[in-house]
């Protein structure tokens, strides 16, 4: 299970507390979030207990996320995400950035058919340390291509999940975020700021 804890810091400043709050409004809210917010919608990749193994049957998805590293999906991903950021929220600029749920980097990302997202502005900053440290979770923990997933968030001023998953929560320095940091664009893609300094 990927966790994303927003009391992660660097340098004395909070990295992720904007990335560790959408993934609270997708995952937990998904109503309250763009696009079609105010409507019911159902957002893959909440870890649920009863299914902790990410099963699926037979007419039943087992609402995880699953790895993609096909260049075609990523790219189709964000060519839904990237133009909704500039609907819903107009043209915008660093230091504002798009982020999207789920990942772009999954087969349920915003060009799915079968899922919903959620799109929502954040610190460019933020938006990268967090695609960073996802990044170094997939290759620490050998997350290949269709390998599947669920995300938690520990929220800011916390200690555990949201989902109250049992276990121990590692925490782990990430001393090679800093090569897929320093890769970061906007929005994963177009307008190059980076590298961007921590």
């Amino acid at each position: 299970m990927f966790i994303l804890n927003a009391n992660d810091k660097k340098n004395n400043k909070y990295v992720v507390r904007e990335s560790a709050s959408h993934l609270i409004k997708a995952l937990y809210q998904p109503g309250s979030t763009e696009p079609d917010k105010g409507t019911a919608k159902r957002i893959p990749g909440k870890f649920d207990p009863a299914n902790s193994g990410c099963g699926s049957s037979p007419g039943k998805p087992s609402g995880c996320l699953h790895r993609t590293r096909l260049s075609s999906t990523i790219d189709g991903n964000r060519a839904v995400a990237i133009p909704m950021c500039r609907t819903v929220y107009g043209s915008y600029k660093s230091p504002d950035s798009c982020d999207e749920f789920p990942f772009a980097s999954t087969r349920e990302g915003a060009a799915s058919t079968s899922n919903q997202y959620s799109v929502e502005l954040i610190d460019v900053k933020d938006n990268c340390s967090s695609g960073s440290r996802l990044g170094v979770w997939y290759r620490r923990n050998r997350i290949r291509e269709g390998s599947p997933f669920a995300v938690d968030v520990i929220p800011f001023g916390q200690t555990r999940p949201i989902s109250g998953a049992p276990g121990v929560v590692v925490t782990d320095p990430l001393p090679d975020e800093a090569d897929y940091f320093d890769r970061c664009t906007i929005d994963g893609v177009g307008e190059f700021v980076g590298p961007i300094q921590p």
